[in-house]
């Protein structure tokens, strides 16, 4: 005799559509909960404020205001206010700060860093660029030699420009070791390609910008490192961090050219008998643990071990600080003279790891 079938019984529509609703209220409810714990505890903790951008400077109100180009800031004998105000005076070679003997003192021990617009300080006083603030840490260190550090930087030049410039100003004050002060867009060139224009630049701005006036204090301080996370991951396209590692990492061309000039670095340092160190600059912006920029550090990085020159990274002294308050201004993102002397320090840091024969011994 066969077993009747049951027929399991139906569950009423309205129970399921209940059930349906719980499910997705629930993770809701949950994340909106801790939203308001963390929102509860940041308004009960004692928060930074941001420091001002802008640093006026009036006291070389008198001197002429430079124009911004490659030909009048490598002008020997030169003295003026860069845009913002700041000091800057090139010496008779050329080159920013005092004028120099041709050969280092008895007992000096001179270093010359190469570079470009943040090397030169662009937006900072002769007396605030890193360069100097390293002389001064160097002179306060361990070592019984007095030790001089030239600024060879000069805003405007890519890598291939950089080894030109010093291919000329280097016997005119030989050192005892060069550093190539390094930034992210000194791979630029004739190979480079351009693939964002200066209106999405600020729009990138605003995007990450957009909560800054928000009055909950967790979109305003988290919101920038949730996009930088997301950017990381899958740069948009037409930001200039995707122009800067597509160029880095799928342009061989302009990666060649660049490995080319960094070449033709490091034998400038066996032409004078001095070795070769690359300092890697920071970008100012992103400074958090999402850091978007560090692919293209360690690409550089190892291009450079593979020529036998050590490297130096600065982004740990700048981990957990905000960008805006290390720049020149709202509008220039330079180092300001806050920024120089965390650069000076994470390279003053660098230079006293380095194995002898780079530095005088102790």
């Amino acid at each position: 005799m066969k077993q009747a079938t049951r027929t399991p019984p139906k569950r009423e529509p309205q129970r399921l559509w209940l059930r349906s609703i719980g499910l997705v209220a629930l993770p809701i409810f949950g994340i909106l909960l801790a939203f308001a714990i963390g929102e509860a505890f940041l308004r009960v903790t004692p928060q930074k404020k941001e420091p001002r951008h802008r640093i006026v400077y009036d006291k070389h109100r008198d001197l002429p205001k430079l124009k911004i180009s490659v030909p009048v800031l490598a002008t020997r004998n030169i003295e003026g206010r860069l845009r913002n105000g700041a000091y800057f005076r090139n010496n008779s070679i050329g080159i920013r700060g005092p004028d120099i003997p041709r050969t280092a003192p008895p007992g000096t021990f001179r270093v010359a860093i190469i570079g470009d617009s943040v090397t030169m300080g662009a937006g900072v006083s002769n007396d605030e660029t890193y360069s100097v603030e390293l002389a001064r840490l160097l002179n306060q260190g361990e070592w019984a030699q007095r030790f001089e550090v030239l600024n060879l930087g000069l805003a405007g030049l890519n890598t291939k420009q950089i080894r030109k410039r010093a291919t000329r100003l280097l016997p005119l004050c030989n050192p005892d070791l060069i550093i190539y002060g390094w930034t992210s867009n000194d791979i630029e060139g004739p190979s480079y390609e351009k693939r964002i224009s200066n209106d999405f630049l600020q729009q990138q701005a605003e995007r990450y910008r957009s909560q800054a006036r928000s009055r909950s204090i967790i979109l305003r301080r988290y919101w920038p490192r949730m996009l930088t996370l997301w950017d990381t991951l899958r740069p948009p396209t037409g930001t200039y961090l995707e122009e800067v590692r597509f160029n880095y990492e799928q342009n061989p061309k302009a990666w060649s050219d660049f490995e080319s000039a960094l070449e033709g670095i490091k034998n400038l340092g066996r032409r004078h008998n001095a070795p070769v160190v690359v300092f890697l600059h920071t970008s100012l912006t992103f400074l958090n643990v999402f850091h978007p920029y560090h692919s293209i550090y360690n690409k550089v990085e190892e291009a450079a071990v593979r020529l036998g020159l050590p490297t130096i990274q600065s982004f740990d002294a700048h981990l957990g600080r905000t960008d805006r308050s290390l720049w020149v201004s709202i509008a220039d993102s330079h180092p300001n003279p806050e920024g120089h002397r965390i650069l000076a320090a994470a390279l003053y840091q660098g230079l006293k790891d380095l194995p002898p024969g780079y530095l005088p011994s102790r």
